[in-house]
């Protein structure tokens, strides 16, 4: 059983660690194209939509969309890992199977 969560802890963690640099990349792109934008259009008649509301909105989905990213593709990694960790478990058990058997 401690071996159990044990794994369950490091994919945890792993998990905690992709949703972390998600969140990092989504602020970088936020706020850079944010910063853009704001120079960009932030006079005539587009200045309402450069309210602070909209841009903690703008920077807060910039961070939503790439955790989300992080953590699938975190989740797509981690189910590959596990898939070839069970073959290959399922393989010595076989292996050790057949050994028996032929003596």
């Amino acid at each position: 059983m401690p071996e159990r969560q044990k794994k369950i802890d490091e994919l945890t963690s792993q998990l905690w660690g992709a949703g972390l640099t998600g969140l990092l990349k989504g602020s970088l792109i936020g706020l850079i194209s944010g910063f853009y934008l704001n120079y960009r259009y932030n006079y005539g008649h587009n200045a309402k939509f450069f309210n602070t509301p909209y841009k903690i909105a703008y920077l807060v989905s910039w961070n939503f969309i790439f955790i989300s990213f992080a953590i699938e593709s975190e989740k797509i990694k981690m189910r590959k890992q596990l898939a070839m960790e069970e073959q290959i478990k399922r393989d010595i058990y076989m292996e050790e199977e057949l050994n028996i058997n032929k003596k």
